[in-house]
C-alpha cells in the first residue's frame, strides 16, 4: 500500500515503487478524461473505442477499464496506474506534469459519491492531514476534485509495507525495533495532538513502514479519517463507537467521543502488545465479543504469552494499556520518553530516531533527556519487585488485620472489670475471643485481599498501584492493634495492675516502628 491512506486498500502491485514526496500545484482544475493505449502508452480522446496506431482497445486494458487512469487532475496530476483498491475509495500513482516526481492520489469511489457521512470522512481525513506537521505523519500535497466532483487528496508516494503486513509475515517484532517503531508513533501521535487531532483508529495497518535515506527504518501514520478535531462538530453522535476494537481504549469503546489523547497512548500499547507477543490484545473475529472482553477484562499479561519480552517493557506496555484513563502516560511524549529510556538498554539503533523531551514546543525537535539509563533500570527493577513486594504487604496486611481484630475484642472483653487480670475466667474468655476473632480478621482479610488482587496480577503497574494501597491498609491495620493493646495496657494501669511486658505491649511497640518505617518509606519514595 504505498501511499497509506486507507487501511482497507491494498497494493496489487507486490514491486515497491519509489520513494517521494512533497511537491504540486493549488490549482482546482481537471482535463477531460482521455483513454490511454496500453500497447503504446498515448492518449486519446473519450470518443475512441480502439487505438488508431494499433488497434488496441481502449479502457480496458491494463487497468481493468479505470476511466480515470490517464486523466490529469488539475492541470498537474497525471494518474498513471491503479495501486490500491478499498471500500472508501481507489488510490493511484500520479506523475506530475511539470516536475519530475510521483505522488500518491486516493479517490473517493463513486459509490460513497452520494452518501454525506462517507464524503465528510475523506474530507476529514484531508483536514486532519493538513494541520500536522511531522515527519511521521503522511503528508498531504494537495486536495483536488475530479470532473464528476469526487474529492480527491493528494499525497506523498511511500516506498515499503503497512506494519499488518509486517507482522503476517514475522508474527513478532524483535524488542529493539518494537521500540523504534514506537517511539516514531509517539512523535506523530504528539504532533497531531499539538494540532488538536486524536487519531482513535490506530493500528498496525494504519502504521506504514519506510526506508529513510540513510537506511534506518522510519514510520508515517496513515488513515485518519476517523480523527477527533477540535473546533469541529463531532461526526458521530455519542456512544456511537469509531474503530478498531482490538486496539481500542476502553472508554473509546463506550463511546467514540470520549476518546482524547490517552486513547491514542493506548493503542501505541495495544500495537507495541501485537508486536512483541505475536497476538492482539483481545483475539477474536466478532467485534461486539472483543469489545464486552475490552470493557470486563484486562488482556492477558505480555510475557505469559513471549516470555522473552524484557519486564521494562511489559511494565511500559501495560502502563499505557492502564483501564482508568488517569494512569496512562499523560501524553505521547511522556510515553516515548519511558521506550526511549528503555532502548538504551536494548540497544536499539535510534540515533536518528531522538528521544524525548520537546524543545521550543516543537514535537517534532526532541533532545536526549538526561539519567535515562538510570530511568530503564529502576522501571525493570521496580517492576521485578512488584509482585514479591504485593504478596509480602498482603501477608502483611492480614496479620495486621488479625492483630487489630485481636487486640481490639481483647481490650473490649477486659474493659467491664475495668483491668485485665480481674479473674481467670475472665481473662481466659479474653484470650479466647481475641484468638478467634483474630484468626477470623486475617482470613477475612486473606480471601478479600486475594480476590481484589486477582485481577490486577497480571499487570505490573496495578499490582505497584495496589501495594500502596496495601500499605495504607499495613499502615492503619497496626495503628489499631498498636492502640488497642495500649488502651487496654492503660486500662490495666489505671486499675493499679503490675507492669510486665506483655505480647500486647510488645505489639504495640512493633506497630509503631512499623508505622513510623512505612511512613519514612513512602516520604523516600
Amino acid at each position: 500500500m504505498p501511499s497509506g491512506l486507507d487501511s482497507t486498500l491494498q497494493d496489487p502491485d507486490p514491486s515497491p515503487p519509489a520513494v517521494r514526496r512533497r511537491g504540486g500545484s493549488g490549482v482546482h482544475a481537471m482535463r477531460a478524461p482521455r483513454n490511454r493505449c496500453a500497447t503504446c502508452g498515448q492518449d486519446f480522446p473519450p470518443s475512441y473505442v480502439v487505438c488508431p496506431r494499433d488497434a488496441t482497445p481502449l479502457g480496458v486494458a491494463g487497468q481493468g477499464g479505470d476511466p480515470l487512469v490517464g486523466v490529469v487532475l488539475a492541470g498537474t496530476y497525471r494518474l498513471a496506474r491503479t495501486i490500491g483498491r478499498g471500500g472508501m475509495g481507489r488510490l493511484y500513482e500520479a506523475e506530475h506534469t511539470r516536475l519530475d516526481r510521483r505522488f500518491a492520489v486516493k479517490v473517493l469511489h463513486e459509490s460513497h459519491a452520494d452518501k454525506p457521512e462517507a464524503v465528510r470522512r475523506f474530507e476529514r481525513e484531508a483536514s486532519a492531514l493538513a494541520r500536522i506537521r511531522s515527519d511521521f505523519v503522511l503528508d498531504v500535497v494537495d486536495v483536488l476534485r475530479t470532473n464528476d466532483g469526487r474529492t480527491a487528496i493528494v499525497t506523498g508516494l511511500l516506498e515499503g509495507e503497512d506494519l499488518q503486513r509486517r507482522l503476517d509475515r514475522s508474527q513478532r517484532v524483535p524488542p529493539a525495533e518494537a521500540i523504534a517503531i514506537g517511539r516514531q508513533v509517539c512523535r506523530g501521535l504528539a504532533a497531531a495532538h499539538a494540532a488538536s487531532v486524536v487519531h482513535r483508529d490506530l493500528k498496525p495497518s494504519n502504521l506504514f513502514l519506510e526506508a529513510a535515506p540513510d537506511g534506518r527504518l522510519a514510520v508515517k501514520i496513515l488513515d485518519f479519517g476517523v480523527a477527533k478535531l477540535s473546533g469541529e462538530d463531532e461526526m458521530t453522535r455519542t456512544g456511537v463507537v469509531l474503530g478498531t476494537p482490538a486496539y481500542m481504549a476502553p472508554e473509546q469503546a463506550r463511546g467514540s467521543s470520549s476518546a482524547d489523547p490517552r486513547s491514542d497512548v493506548y493503542a501505541v500499547g495495544a500495537v507495541l502488545y501485537r508486536m512483541l507477543t505475536g497476538r492482539m490484545p483481545y483475539e477474536g473475529a466478532d467485534p461486539g465479543a472483543t469489545l464486552a472482553r475490552l470493557l470486563i477484562e484486562p488482556p492477558p499479561r505480555p510475557r505469559s504469552i513471549a516470555p522473552d519480552v524484557p519486564v521494562a517493557l511489559e511494565v511500559v506496555i501495560q502502563r499505557a494499556m492502564a483501564r482508568d484513563p488517569a494512569e496512562r502516560p499523560a501524553s505521547a511524549l511522556e510515553l516515548e520518553a519511558a521506550l526511549a529510556a528503555l532502548a538504551t538498554l536494548e540497544d536499539a539503533p535510534l540515533a536518528s530516531v531522538g528521544t524525548m523531551r520537546p524543545e521550543r514546543d516543537d514535537p517534532s525537535t526532541l533532545a536526549l533527556p538526561q539519567g535515562t539509563i538510570e530511568r530503564a533500570e529502576h522501571i525493570e527493577r521496580d517492576a521485578k519487585r512488584a509482585r514479591p513486594l504485593a504478596a509480602l504487604l498482603a501477608i502483611v496486611a492480614c496479620i495486621a488485620c488479625g492483630a487489630a481484630t485481636a487486640a481490639l475484642l481483647g481490650a473490649i472483653a477486659s474493659w467491664p472489670d475495668g483491668a485485665l487480670g480481674a479473674g481467670e475466667a475472665r481473662v481466659a474468655l479474653s484470650r479466647a475471643l481475641a484468638i478467634v476473632g483474630g484468626l477470623a480478621g486475617a482470613i477475612a482479610c486473606a480471601v478479600g485481599t486475594a480476590r481484589w488482587l486477582q485481577p490486577r496480577w497480571s499487570s505490573a503497574p496495578a499490582v505497584q498501584h495496589a501495594s500502596a494501597r496495601l500499605a495504607a491498609s499495613v499502615q492503619i491495620g497496626l495503628s489499631l492493634a498498636g492502640g488497642s493493646a495500649l488502651l487496654g495496657l492503660a486500662r490495666a494501669a489505671i486499675a493499679g495492675a503490675r507492669f510486665e511486658l506483655s505480647p500486647a505491649m510488645i505489639l504495640a511497640v512493633v506497630a509503631a516502628a512499623a508505622i513510623a518505617s512505612l511512613a519514612a518509606l513512602r516520604r523516600r519514595a
